[in-house]
């Protein structure tokens, strides 16, 4: 793992550090995984403060690392627009959210949209 990625996953950890709370928004929790099905396993009650799942996938080198976890809704925002090379954040508020599914069909849906958008202009 490069020295960018581990800033970033420490950065992320730091910003959006995970407490316990019982009447919460649920979110999948992993930290440093190689592969997306390891992140069903955990699954947190958020804190108060933190009515936000986070996720996010960190590719360098053609591995990519997957990171899921609470946060807040502020710390999440400035993760997912800090345009950090190589890693994509997202947030959502709604329980356990924070899955990869999800966050795939958002990338299918923006190269369609792409392909759409370059096939209207070539014709």
């Amino acid at each position: 793992m490069s020295k960018k990625m581990k800033a970033t996953v420490t950065a992320v950890l730091i910003i959006s550090f995970a407490t316990y709370s019982v009447d919460a928004l649920l979110c999948y929790v992993c930290s440093d995984a190689l592969f997306a099905a390891e992140c069903y396993k955990n699954i947190q009650n958020c804190s108060a403060e933190q009515g936000t799942c986070l996720a996010s996938v960190s590719t360098d080198g053609g591995v990519s690392l997957y990171m899921k976890m609470c946060s807040s809704s502020f710390a999440c925002s400035v993760l997912a627009n800090a345009n950090i090379e190589y890693t994509t954040t997202r947030c959502c508020s709604t329980d356990l959210c924070n899955n990869t599914c999800v966050f795939k069909m958002n990338f299918l849906l923006l190269g369609v949209s792409v392909i759409f958008i370059l096939l209207t202009c070539i014709v």
